[in-house]
C-alpha cells in the first residue's frame, strides 16, 4: 500500500473511493470530472467531510461515513473551507482578513454601547450576531491584527 493510500485510509476510512464513485467521479458543486481535475491541477480530485471535521480532527471524532463525504475539486473545496473559517471567526469575534467588521467598526460599536445604545439596536446596523456584539463590547474575544486595517 502506498503512503498516499495509507493516509487516505486514515482520513476517510475505506470510503474515499466509494464517495468519488457515488458522485460520478466529479465535483458535486462545479461538475469538473476526475480526469479534468487531474489535468488541471496535476492531482486527484478531493473528498470533503461535509461536517468540517476533516484533516485536523482527531481520528476518534471523525465521521467517515459515506453520507458525510462529498467529492469536491480543489477550487470548490477551498471556497467551502474559507467560508466555514470566515463564519467561525466572525462568530467568535476573532479578527480575520475577510471578517465582516473592520477595526473602525469595532471601535464605533464600543463607543455606541458606552453611550447607552442597546446591542439589539446596534445589531441592526452591523452584519454580525448579537453574541459577537456582546463579545466586542466586553472586549473578550475580538482580536485585531498588528498591521492595522485598511
Amino acid at each position: 500500500m502506498s503512503d498516499i493510500n495509507r493516509s487516505y485510509k486514515v482520513f476517510f476510512g475505506d470510503n474515499r473511493e466509494e464517495a468519488i464513485k457515488r458522485d460520478g467521479e466529479k465535483c458535486v458543486k462545479c461538475m469538473i470530472t476526475r480526469d479534468e481535475h487531474k489535468e488541471k491541477y496535476n492531482r486527484d480530485i478531493t473528498v470533503d467531510h461535509i461536517d468540517g471535521k476533516g484533516r485536523n480532527t482527531p481520528l476518534k471524532l471523525k465521521n467517515n461515513s459515506l453520507n458525510n463525504l462529498q467529492t469536491l475539486c480543489l477550487s470548490c473545496h477551498g471556497k467551502k473551507d474559507i467560508l466555514r473559517r470566515t463564519a467561525l471567526n466572525t462568530a467568535t469575534g476573532e479578527r480575520h482578513g475577510s471578517a465582516k467588521l473592520k477595526q473602525q467598526d469595532v471601535d464605533d460599536i464600543r463607543m455606541f454601547y458606552s453611550r447607552g445604545i442597546k446591542v439589539k439596536d446596534i445589531v441592526t446596523v452591523y452584519p454580525v450576531s448579537k453574541i459577537t456584539l456582546y463579545y466586542i463590547v466586553n472586549g473578550t474575544t475580538w482580536k485585531t491584527n498588528n498591521k492595522g486595517d485598511e
